[in-house]
């Protein structure tokens, strides 16, 4: 393979990774009601079980009436209950959440669950705001632009072509700076807004930045609001020291600014996936932020550049080596298989992404090969050169909005089923109660243990425990199955079978005495 088509390669292996961070979103395990229950009565608390923790910041009731209630939350690591303070009414009702990840991103969705019997009166309403989407694409998009292209333009700057880089080009790099730090304090109230579910009118409100200062992003703003100053800074230095020294600190502290908040960043194994999103990010405002000047650089002084741009080749190498290494990693953290491309929005915008890619690389592959050598002979290769390159920083610009769309699109493994080791349900009842656990927690062969206890929480010995599982859904009639008791004081049931996944109806008949017996049951979804 030749040189050329390496580096090739590296490039598509860098663009592949993304300049953005995306991973695991929290994803909602199991509720109770399950989704879809058909219950008999108001239950007296809701329970929504992730698969992190989470921190709430809204849940919504609407109830079969067609009226919406607020309601509290009591959070515990990763369940969150939801207290009833008085009964349901008949008919369905929705609940509709929105937590916020371990990644800072919010999470949001809805269950239905019906008491009685479903109605058509409730509504799933939405919380998102579609103005305030659009608002955090363009705000990421700013902060990108303004945060790579002023830390690695400083870098450039300072490093590469120290007392080249023409006054205006200059001034904008630092006008992309201010951009920056405009896009990262808006990006703090879009940030509440999106986690409280609001509108733009809620951004005169205290609690509104509030939250979003304390999600993950909090930190992440602080940390690339101090790499454009020191970018900033940099550029008005009249020691070439600090110049020096302001400029590396605005390249570090764009990656580590990156690599604080973010789906990839929460990661497992955390510490990993934060070295790779801080490199990715480090080497990323390197290329892209040196375009621009090293394009004006070109045109100002022609063939005299030439040992400009060769530096610039040389360090971008190592740039190029890095971003491999962590876009690789990043890519198949987040993608994880070849169906994910096509059949996830994630790789339908990771595709789009990857074909603005491919026409950089051919941009790069003519500089490399024609243009440099023709900047080398003549001030009219130059031209060519400058062109090229503006083509190329726009292209850039065009695969960072892209990127800036996955902030919406949570990544394929992110997406995928969480495996769940067991499925517990709570069968309530006047007189006795069952803490019921289905093993594994996924369609087919399975045990159940059942704690048994009196109405009022005391230890209870009954007689007998008679199981029966219903899928009605499946046309499957219940299925009986009589639970042995352990030497725990377990009651246990070996062998069961339920063959497809769906809401089954779990059912125990507790024999207390030879003149008293308590039936309770409950819904449960299997996996």
């Amino acid at each position: 393979m030749s040189k050329h088509l390496q580096i090739a390669f590296l490039l598509l292996s860098l663009f592949g990774g993304g300049c953005g961070h995306a991973l695991a979103h929290a994803s909602l395990i199991s509720t109770v009601p399950t989704d879809g229950a058909i219950v008999a009565s108001s239950p007296s608390t809701l329970v929504l079980q992730f698969n992190e923790t989470v921190a709430v910041t809204s849940v919504r009731l609407t109830s079969s009436d067609g009226f919406q209630h607020e309601l509290s939350a009591d959070v515990r690591n990763d369940q969150v209950a939801i207290p009833l303070t008085s009964a349901l009414k008949a008919g369905s009702h929705v609940v509709s959440y929105r937590v916020v990840s371990a990644d800072g991103h919010p999470v949001s969705g809805s269950i239905v669950f019906s008491i009685g019997a479903p109605t058509r009166t409730a509504d799933e309403g939405s919380l998102a705001e579609p103005g305030v989407a659009i608002a955090i694409w363009f705000t990421r998009l700013a902060v990108y632009i303004g945060l790579l292209g002023s830390a690695g333009g400083a870098f450039f700057a300072n490093w590469i072509a120290p007392h080249e880089t023409p006054a205006r080009t200059i001034s904008g790099l630092r006008a992309a700076a201010v951009l920056s730090l405009f896009g990262l304090t808006l990006s703090v109230g879009l940030q509440g807004l999106d986690m409280l579910g609001e509108g733009f009118e809620a951004l005169i409100e205290w609690r509104t930045w509030s939250s979003g200062f304390q999600s993950s992003l909090g930190l992440s703003v602080l940390v690339g609001a101090a790499a454009c100053l020191s970018a900033f800074a940099s550029l008005t230095s009249k020691s070439t020291n600090a110049e020096r020294a302001l400029s590396a600190m605005a390249l570090l502290g764009s990656g580590l600014a990156l690599s604080l908040t973010g789906h990839a960043s929460s990661a497992p194994p955390q510490w990993l996936m934060k070295l790779a999103v801080f490199l990715h990010g480090v080497a990323a405002a390197y290329w892209i932020g040196s375009l621009m000047p090293l394009a004006t650089i070109v045109h100002a002084r022609g063939v005299s550049s030439l040992p400009t741009v060769r530096r610039f080749s040389a360090a971008a190498m190592i740039a190029v080596g890095t971003l491999v290494a962590a876009g690789m990693l990043m890519s198949i953290v987040q993608i994880g298989s070849w169906s994910a491309l096509t059949q996830t929005n994630y790789g339908r915008l990771w595709i789009a992404k990857l074909a603005a890619v491919v026409v950089m690389l051919g941009l790069a592959g003519l500089n490399r090969l024609w243009l440099t050598p023709g900047l080398a002979r003549s001030d009219t290769g130059g031209k060519h050169l400058v062109l090229s390159i503006g083509v190329e920083l726009t292209v850039s610009l065009l695969v960072l909005g892209i990127v800036s769309g996955w902030r919406f699109t949570p990544p394929p493994r992110a997406s995928a089923p969480v495996a769940v080791s067991a499925i517990h349900v709570h069968l309530h009842g006047l007189k006795a109660m069952a803490d019921v656990e289905l093993r594994p927690g996924r369609a087919g062969p399975m045990d159940v243990s059942a704690t048994v206890l009196s109405g009022d929480f005391e230890p209870l010995v009954p007689q007998e425990v008679t199981f029966y599982f219903k899928n009605a859904g499946a046309g499957i009639e219940p299925i009986q199955k009589p639970a042995t008791r352990t030497a725990e004081g377990n009651w246990v049931v070996k062998g069961l079978v339920l063959p497809v996944p769906g809401l089954w109806t779990v059912r125990a008949e507790v024999l207390i005495s030879d003149f008293e017996k308590e039936i309770v049951e409950g819904d449960v979804g299997v996996p």
